[in-house]
C-alpha cells in the first residue's frame, strides 16, 4: 500500500517498524482501520494536501552552499547528476617536500567531490578563475584505475610564480600535478599523493567509488594571497542507466533526463530504497522519458542527508512528474497537454455530496521568484534567480502582487526556468479541488488519472480534474480528491 512506503520513506528504519507494531498491537486491524489509501501522487501538490515538511526544516543549497570547500572527514558525498560545479571537501592536506619527506615546497590535497562514477572532468577554477578547460586547451592522460592527470592549463596568475617557474604547467618529475579520479570502485590510490606525502597518504588510501582530485601544489604565499583560493570543478553527471536499455552499460552526460535519474536513484541501495526492477512500472519510466526530452533536463545536486522523499520531490517538481505507487508498482507519470480522461463521473455513480474547494488566495501567485544555479557561461553555475511576473493576475487581485519564492536545485537552463515559472502561476490560478465516493466498481480509477467529471449544479460538463489520491473506505467506497486539469497552461 501506498501509505506504506510513504512511512518508509519518511522514517528511519526502526522508527518504521515501531510505528507498524504499535499499529497491528492494539485492538486489531478493523478496530483502527478506517480507511485505506489505494494510491497517491508524490509530488509539490503533496505538501498542500498533507502539510508534510521536511524533518530538517532547510532549503535546498544552492551554489552558495556547494561552490565552496568544507574541510571534515566525515561530511556526507553528494550525487551529482548531469552537468554541475561543486566544491568538494578536503579530506587530506599536508605539505612536504614532494618526494615523500617533510617540508613545506609544496601543498598536498585530496578533495572529495561527489559519489562515482563520475564522467568526464570537465573544468576546473581557483576561485572564479579558470584554470583548465577541457573544450579549450585541456587534456588528460591516464586511466579510470589509476585516474587522469591534467595537462595544458589555461594561462592565469596560477601558471606561474614571479620567479617564471611552473606551476600548473607541470614539467619534471616534481612540478605541480592535478590529478581527477573519477570513483570507480576498482581506483587505485593516488600515486602523486603517495609519491609525496608517503607517510600519511599510502596505497591503502583508494577513495573507492568517490571522485576525487589529487593536488600536489608548489607552494607559493604571494601567489596565493596568504591562503589557498577556493578549488572548483564542474563534472560531467554520476554514470546510471537509461530505462530504455537497462541491461546497457552506464554511461554519465549533462543535461541527464529526470526518468532516467529518478529510475536511478529509486533503484540505488546506497542512499534510497534498492528497489528492483521488478517494483518499478518500467514502460511508465520509458513513456515519462519521452514526455521529458526536450523540455527537461537534470543538472544538479542531491544531498544524501535530505530524507528520502524530499529528494523524490525535488526531482519530481523539476519535471511536473508524479511517482504512483499502484498494484505492486511504482510509476512515473509527466504532466503534460492534451492528456485523456480514463473515467467519467456524474451524479449516476457518484455516491456520496461533492465537497469542492476554490483556490485560496494563499497559494495564489502574480509573481514568482525562482532561485537557482546559472550553467550559463557568463554566471558559472553561481546563485541566480528568475523573477515571472503577470499583469492580468496580478489586476485581478487589485494590484496587489501576490508573491512567492522556491528553488529549482535540479535546473541550470534559465530557459528552462522561465517556462516552469510560467507554468507555476498558471496552475496556482486553477486550483480548484473537488472529493467525493464513488462505488467500488470505479476501483480502476488511480492517482494521476485525468478524469471527466460532469455535475449541472457546479456548472461542470465533463471538466477534467486530476486524481490526487483514491482511499478505499470501509463502507466499499472509493473517496476520490481531484485537482482541476486545464490544459493549455501546461509545458
Amino acid at each position: 500500500l501506498a501509505i506504506v512506503n510513504m512511512f518508509l520513506w519518511s522514517m528511519p528504519a526502526h522508527a518504521f517498524f515501531a510505528a507498524i507494531g504499535a499499529f497491528l498491537g492494539g485492538a486489531g486491524i478493523g478496530a483502527v482501520i478506517k480507511s485505506v489509501i489505494i494510491n497517491l501522487v508524490v509530488s509539490a501538490v503533496t505538501n498542500k494536501i498533507f502539510g508534510k515538511k521536511s524533518q530538517k526544516g532547510k532549503q535546498a543549497r544552492g551554489a552558495s552552499g556547494v561552490l565552496v570547500n568544507k574541510q571534515s572527514s566525515n561530511e556526507p558525498v553528494d550525487i551529482v547528476y548531469g552537468l554541475r560545479r561543486s566544491g568538494g571537501v578536503r579530506v587530506f592536506i599536508g605539505t612536504s617536500d614532494g618526494a615523500g619527506a617533510e617540508g613545506t615546497k609544496y601543498l598536498n590535497m585530496a578533495l572529495a567531490m561527489c559519489e562515482g562514477e563520475m564522467g568526464d572532468i570537465k573544468k576546473v577554477y581557483f576561485g572564479q578563475e579558470l584554470v583548465w578547460d577541457a573544450d579549450g586547451s585541456g587534456t588528460t592522460s591516464g586511466d579510470a584505475t589509476n585516474g587522469f592527470e591534467l595537462l595544458n592549463y589555461e594561462d592565469s596568475k596560477f601558471t606561474y610564480d614571479d620567479n617564471g617557474e611552473r606551476k600548473l604547467k607541470p614539467s619534471g618529475a616534481d612540478a605541480s600535478k592535478i590529478v581527477y579520479h573519477p570513483g570507480t570502485t576498482t581506483q587505485a590510490a593516488d600515486a602523486t599523493l603517495v609519491a609525496s606525502v608517503e607517510e600519511t597518504w599510502d596505497s591503502a588510501y583508494q577513495l573507492k567509488g568517490v571522485a576525487y582530485l589529487a593536488l600536489k601544489l608548489r607552494a607559493n604565499a604571494e601567489v596565493y594571497e596568504g591562503g589557498l583560493p577556493t578549488f572548483t570543478v564542474v563534472l560531467e553527471g554520476k554514470k546510471i542507466r537509461d530505462v530504455d536499455n537497462l541491461s546497457a552499460a552506464k554511461t554519465a552526460s549533462s543535461d541527464q533526463n529526470p526518468a532516467d535519474v529518478l529510475h536511478y536513484y529509486l533503484t540505488n541501495s546506497t542512499y534510497c530504497k534498492g528497489l528492483e526492477d521488478t517494483d518499478i512500472d518500467i514502460a511508465s519510466f520509458q513513456q515519462a522519458k519521452t514526455d521529458c526530452t526536450g523540455k527537461y533536463n537534470i543538472n544538479g545536486i542531491i544531498d544524501p542527508e535530505d530524507r528520502i522523499i524530499d529528494n523524490i520531490e525535488k526531482i519530481l517538481n523539476e519535471c511536473n512528474g508524479q511517482l504512483v505507487y499502484s498494484n505492486g508498482k511504482y510509476k512515473l507519470k509527466i504532466k503534460k497537454q492534451n492528456e485523456t480522461a480514463t473515467h467519467t463521473f456524474t451524479k449516476e455513480n457518484i455516491v456520496s455530496e461533492v465537497s469542492v474547494a476554490l483556490t485560496d488566495i494563499k497559494n495564489r501567485y502574480n509573481k514568482i521568484n525562482i532561485d537557482f544555479a546559472n550553467g550559463d557561461d557568463t554566471v558559472l553555475f553561481n546563485d541566480d534567480v528568475v523573477i515571472r511576473e503577470n499583469a492580468t493576475y496580478k489586476t485581478e487581485d487589485g494590484n496587489k502582487t501576490l508573491e512567492q519564492t522556491i528553488e529549482m536545485p535540479l535546473t541550470t537552463s534559465e530557459t528552462e526556468v522561465e517556462t516552469m515559472g510560467d507554468f507555476l502561476l498558471d496552475q496556482s490560478r486553477h486550483g480548484m479541488t473537488v472529493s467525493f465516493a464513488v462505488a467500488h466498481t470505479q476501483f480502476g480509477v488511480e492517482a494521476g488519472d485525468i478524469v471527466n467529471i460532469t455535475l449541472d449544479e457546479y456548472g461542470f460538463t465533463n471538466k477534467k480534474f486530476r486524481v490526487l489520491t483514491t482511499e478505499l473506505t470501509t463502507e466499499n467506497t472509493i473517496n476520490i480528491i481531484a485537482q482541476e486539469y486545464v490544459s493549455s497552461i501546461h509545458i
